[in-house]
């Protein structure tokens, strides 16, 4: 008599995953697949068709991701061939959100209370956008948003957060200038006579942000804070329009008048007339 005992198992080992939890999602370029197989008789482990080492059941397997969806696949085998797959899905987004801020230029120039920040901005998980730290919202990636303004320099602050905490971070500078310049011509002096075709403007102004000065339809030179222009003149009365403009476009204008008398004077003699005999020792001469 001859005795065989055998067991009968038809079910395959279960697969208990600790990490990463179910749709993880990641920036780094790997993760640890950690985990139990669990089976009276089991025999081998699989990770992505690779065999890996396990103890009793309890395994640990780096996983190099691509950016994006990755699937992996653990497969667990016993002695009987009974097999168990346990399947998932890991994101990897290493990048941060994509801004692009259209309005305002940088260095932007106004005299206006307020500027609209406008651009767009792209992450495929997208969490928020901050313009001076207040929430702004999008419409298809697509924002505009009103930032109040104060006098002088301001820098404007953009902030694109995606849910991995990644942060895209943006900045524009805007110069509010409500204030015109002060500009003084030092000569000509206004109702100067000269018997010159031309003359030469001269002053100074008091602007930081100057953008022209010119007198008439003539741009001037500008060293520091003083300018200079020649400009032509007609016989008779030239009157100028001195102006100052800053980048702001705020204007300051004065006006100067000049004579240009390039002729000697004419002088006609009406009594007495010429050759005229008198006895008198006074005449009158009119003319």
């Amino acid at each position: 008599t001859v005795s065989v005992s055998f067991i009968v198992d038809v079910d395959g080992p279960s697969i208990d995953l600790a990490s990463p939890p179910t749709d993880y999602l990641t920036s780094a370029a790997q993760i640890q697949l950690v985990g139990t197989a669990n089976d009276e008789y089991l025999d081998k482990i699989f990770v992505n068709s690779d065999e890996i080492v396990h103890t009793n059941g309890q395994f640990v397997k780096a996983v190099d991701l691509i950016e994006g969806e990755n699937q992996y696949s653990i497969e667990a085998t016993d002695l009987a061939s009974n097999s168990s797959t346990f399947e998932g899905t890991v994101v990897r987004d290493s990048q941060a959100p994509v801004l692009i801020v259209s309005s305002p230029i940088e260095g932007l120039f106004t005299t206006a209370s307020s500027v609209v920040c406008a651009g767009y901005v792209s992450d495929i998980h997208m969490q928020e956008l901050k313009i001076e730290n207040q929430v702004v919202s999008t419409q298809n990636g697509n924002f505009s948003h009103s930032v109040n303004l104060v006098e002088g320099s301001q820098v404007i602050n953009f902030v694109a957060l995606d849910s991995l905490s990644q942060a895209t971070v943006f900045e524009r500078t805007v110069i509010r200038d409500t204030l015109a310049p002060e500009i003084v011509v030092s000569y000509p002096v206004n109702g100067y006579t000269t018997s010159a075709s031309t003359v030469v403007f001269n002053g100074t102004f008091t602007e930081a942000n100057v953008s022209k000065i010119t007198v008439g339809q003539t741009e001037a030179q500008i060293n520091g804070n003083s300018f200079v222009c020649a400009v032509s003149l007609v016989e008779g009365q030239n009157s100028f329009t001195v102006t100052i403009e800053d980048l702001a476009g705020n204007i300051q204008s004065v006006e100067v008048i000049v004579y240009s008398q390039t002729s000697a004077p004419e002088i006609t003699i009406t009594s007495p007339q010429d050759q005229h005999v008198t006895n008198v020792n006074q005449l009158q001469v009119t003319g």
